[in-house]
């Protein structure tokens, strides 16, 4: 008879919050501040992130908001804006391991006005028909096979956007081998009358991994930062502002887009 002991499934451990953590021991993207005296292990610092605070400077209050979250990954940026002041955050995450960490950090840190959901958001804003002060798309419009798509949507229920994204730049493609060699032929992206091009761009790890955070495809589809922001301005946008753009990005040229009406 097999015992409990041997059954992988159960925790023999004293009760803790890193017992919490270790269920996803070496899958975590991100680490948590040293006060809440857990180790995840991730490399980055998500928890503090400098573009929030860079959002915050650029004119952008998060007291009192209420946020629509896309992709939250782990709950970092949740907490972090919970600690900003927002009063709501709704926060929408498709990949179930990644939902379940949300979880678990919300339960670790104490979050008090924010609310996990497990979907795709672009099915949700797809039928969305209510308005968010602040829509958080951090690490999302680079994952998505239909950017435009997804842009139109998302300006249908805020009137203020909160973007990173990686974006296509041909000019730095020969300084990044392994980065163009991920490339495929470009394609037509449209959207009402406004069309531009589209670089699909495989993934190299897979979705079978339990620590891929990517797409639901093979393959996402990305975008000139330009016309990331031609195409706001079609739609009604008329304040930007741009920061840490960083053409050299390990994992290609990424950049911050502040959009407001």
């Amino acid at each position: 008879m097999k015992s409990v002991s041997e059954n992988k499934n159960y925790s023999l451990s004293s009760p803790s919050d890193q017992n919490s953590v270790d269920i996803f021991k070496g899958e975590w993207s991100s680490e948590f501040p040293s006060k809440f005296n857990v180790i995840a292990g991730g490399p980055a610092g998500l928890f503090e992130d400098p573009r929030f605070y860079w959002a915050q400077d650029n004119g952008l209050s998060f007291e009192r908001k209420r946020i629509l979250e896309l992709g939250p990954l782990e709950g970092a940026h949740t907490w972090l804006m919970e600690e900003l002041g927002a009063s709501e955050i709704l926060a929408i995450e498709a990949h179930e391991r990644s939902y379940l960490k949300c979880l678990i950090t919300k339960e670790l840190t104490g979050m008090k006005t924010s609310r996990f959901l497990f979907g795709d958001f672009e099915k949700y804003l797809e039928n969305c028909e209510s308005h968010f002060d602040i829509c958080v798309a951090s690490g999302v419009l680079y994952h998505s096979t239909q950017p435009l798509r997804l842009l139109y949507n998302i300006s249908q229920i805020t009137d203020t956007i909160f973007i990173w994204t990686h974006y296509f730049d041909e000019g730095v493609l020969d300084t990044q081998p392994s980065i163009k060699d991920r490339y495929l032929d470009p394609v037509q992206l449209r959207e009402g009358s406004f069309e531009c091009g589209g670089y699909p761009f495989l993934y190299e790890e897979s979705a079978e991994n339990d620590a891929f955070c990517g797409g639901t495809l093979d393959h996402s589809v990305w975008m000139k930062k330009d016309d990331i922001t031609q195409f706001l301005e079609e739609n009604g946008f008329t304040q930007f502002d741009y920061g840490f753009d960083h053409p050299e990005h390990a994992n290609g040229p990424a950049i911050v887009i502040l959009a407001r009406r």
